[in-house]
């Protein structure tokens, strides 16, 4: 004879379980998204760096007197070169705000860059948001200048090949 509280206990049971597994799968697949939305993010930010344009900017950039005066950035043979760097930083500070590109990896690939870049165009910046009565120019890269600002940085006398020498897939 069938033990039909028996069976719907079980019933019940197997229910509960089934109700766990698809909801940590669920949980599982939300992650997973995150990190595939992250990881694409990371790519297309490595992929704008290679821009021609881009590294032309930054060339500009580096060239350019620590807290270089506007009217010196403002030049006509750097504006559109400093501008895309500008522009590039924005973009990089808000997906590193939106959690798509982790800072750790925007500190260790271009944390640098970053650094000398707000050091050299800092007043440019805050000459645009005089200009513009606004404090939205730059903001961004204010932002993701001052988050990298907190963080250690590898000692740029010691090149990559040395620093992560011990590395193994």
């Amino acid at each position: 004879m069938v033990d039909w509280q028996m069976m719907e206990g079980i019933g019940g049971l197997a229910t509960a379980l089934a109700v766990i597994v698809a909801l940590a799968f669920g949980v599982f697949q939300l992650r997973e998204g995150a990190r595939q939305r992250r990881d694409a993010a990371a790519y297309a930010v490595l992929a704008r760096w290679h821009d021609v344009a881009t590294v032309h900017g930054l060339d500009a950039v580096y060239a350019l007197p620590d807290a270089a005066p506007p009217d010196v950035v403002a030049a006509a043979d750097a504006q559109g070169a400093v501008s895309t760097v500008y522009h590039h930083w924005e973009m990089l500070a808000i997906l590193v705000h939106g959690r798509q590109v982790p800072l750790a990896l925007a500190n260790e690939w271009a944390g640098g860059a970053v650094r000398v870049s707000w050091r050299k165009l800092r007043p440019w910046v805050e000459a645009k948001r005089t200009l513009t009565g606004s404090q939205g120019p730059g903001e961004w890269f204010q932002w993701l200048a001052e988050r990298l600002a907190e963080l250690p940085y590898r000692d740029e006398t010691v090149g990559a090949f040395e620093a992560h020498r011990k590395w193994r897939a």
